[in-house]
């Protein structure tokens, strides 16, 4: 009965988006092409629904902080997140991210996590091979994908995945937030120019 349901909403769904099209005055594409269409939908449907909580996101605390920290002590860094570009321009604008930093989206990529076509992408702008890079993420699904580049996960909490889960998904170190990270830099290895 469950799967009834979700193939009925599902085609409701698709039904619903395709009356969207006609009542824009477009014509609704063949069956065969419809699944791009309707994708294409999806995500403008899916940023409108997220752009009204931009306003209410807030940086993990110490992330900024965290980001000053790491140019100051020369370490090149990127930020590679599976939502879109235009989602992730606000938390960019929020974090101060200079204009210089290369930023990897979802849309630049072929495959989103857990497979590491972010991560590897990140690194290939900083000239950096993945398996000499930190990745830090707050899911099991961002250490998977650090596993997969060879590159070495770090976990953070964020109310999503607790400790036990970011362990088990074999991250080197959990830290509370961004915050507690920047507290135990060191312990990744991360030096200011002086070496301290």
């Amino acid at each position: 009965m469950e799967l009834r349901r979700r193939r009925r909403t599902r085609q409701q769904d698709q039904d619903a988006q395709a009356a969207d099209v006609r009542s824009r005055g477009l014509q609704a594409p063949a069956q065969a092409g419809t699944a791009c269409l309707l994708t294409s939908l999806s995500v403008n449907a899916h940023h409108r629904h997220f752009e009204a909580w931009t306003n209410a996101i807030r940086p993990l605390p110490g992330a900024a902080e965290l980001l000053r920290t790491l140019t100051d002590c020369g370490v090149p860094w990127t930020i590679a997140t599976s939502a879109r570009r235009d989602d992730a321009a606000p938390m960019f604008a929020r974090l101060a991210v200079p204009p210089d930093v290369p930023t990897v989206t979802r849309e630049e990529v072929s495959r989103a996590k857990p497979d590491p076509d972010l991560f590897l992408a990140g690194a290939a702008r900083l000239g950096i091979p993945a398996r000499d890079c930190v990745v830090v993420g707050d899911s099991v699904w961002d250490l998977l994908a650090a596993r997969r580049a060879e590159a070495l996960g770090v976990g953070l909490l964020s109310r999503g995945y607790g400790q036990d889960e970011l362990e088990r998904a074999q991250a080197f170190r959990v830290y509370a937030d961004p915050l507690d990270l920047l507290g135990h830099i060191d312990e990744l290895g991360v030096r200011d120019a002086h070496g301290a």
